[in-house]
């Protein structure tokens, strides 16, 4: 009895790993030791930076409605953000901004 158990435990436990690597909820599935300020640097600060060649654009720099607004029209410099950044990384960038943003009522 005592090994179905262990079984049926460790059974749902990878079930459970695996539906959770491959849910689109799941935001750090693709690079789980990765911090999330590490992808936003690599992927938007080479740009978004004060000595970049774009607008110097920081999570703070807007509110987390205007973040949510940015990501949900999903364009950027007139092309959609996954021409520039794999949904992976998107979604840890999306993440990253709307949890730092600055607060609305600034």
């Amino acid at each position: 009895m005592r090994t179905i158990w262990t079984v049926l435990s460790f059974s749902l436990g990878i079930a459970l790993i695996v539906c959770a690597a491959f849910s689109n909820r799941c935001i750090y599935r693709a690079r789980p030791l990765i911090q999330p300020r590490s992808v936003y640097i690599e992927t938007c600060a080479t740009c978004h930076s004060p000595d970049g060649p774009a607008s110097n654009l920081q999570p703070q720099t807007l509110t987390r409605d205007e973040w949510r607004d940015f990501f949900d029209n999903g364009v950027h410099t007139g092309e959609r953000l996954t021409d520039f950044v794999d949904d992976g990384d998107l979604k840890i960038i999306e993440t990253y901004c709307i949890e730092n943003a600055r607060p609305s009522s600034e």
